[in-house]
């Protein structure tokens, strides 16, 4: 029972080498990468210089504080607060060339829009174009077609007239023959039988 107390004891002092090592090492990096600032409460007691890492200025605990594991008060500079806070130069800088892009880039788009107006007005022309053009040719068919069916309708016409001009003619042929027979005359003429002659005489 006292060994495991005393191995116990032991691994508590080792895990707080360790710590107050790390804790140590954090305290000489921030103040290698740090600016000073205005002192917190210990550091202006203590009469040490008051240094915090600037790049995070969310959690703000000076070298001196995290050395010593106490509680820091320090407050932000106002040089800091206004370089965070003011717009710099650059940042307009920085909006200007992204501006100058933005507009590049949508005189671009515009010159492609009306690029595809363009082209799509060039097209419209020609599908316009060709519909007119297919609508005479239509046109010109079915004119056509008109001129066949009234052409078809004349010929049947001059067939009708020269059948009925036959007709006439041959009606008048036959009135001119029967003019010419003298009816008298064939009533006088001897009618023949077939009876009368004995053609076929049997024995």
């Amino acid at each position: 029972m006292p060994n495991i107390k005393k191995r116990k004891n032991e691994d508590q002092e080792s895990e707080s080498i360790i710590k107050k090592r790390e804790r140590l090492n954090l305290a000489c990096e921030i103040e290698e990468q740090g600016v000073r600032m205005n002192p917190c409460s210990y550091c202006r007691e203590e009469k040490r210089k008051c240094i915090f890492d600037r790049d995070n200025s969310k959690h703000i605990r000076c070298s001196e504080c995290v050395r010593m594991k106490k509680a820091c008060n320090a407050v932000k500079p106002l040089i800091e607060s206004w370089e965070s806070e003011v717009p710099r130069i650059s940042d307009w800088e920085s909006l200007d060339r992204q501006m100058e892009k933005l507009d590049e880039q949508e005189e671009e788009a515009l010159t492609r829009l009306h690029a595809q107006q363009e082209e799509m007005k060039t097209r419209q022309e020609e599908t316009l174009a060709k519909l007119l053009r297919l609508r005479k040719q239509k046109g010109f068919f079915k004119a056509r077609r008109a001129k066949i069916r009234a052409r078809g309708l004349q010929y049947l016409d001059k067939l009708d007239a020269l059948k009925e001009k036959e007709r006439k003619e041959a009606e008048k042929a036959a009135k001119k023959v029967t003019d010419k027979v003298d009816p008298s005359s064939l009533s006088s003429q001897p009618v023949f039988f077939f009876d009368d002659f004995n053609l076929f005489p049997f024995p």
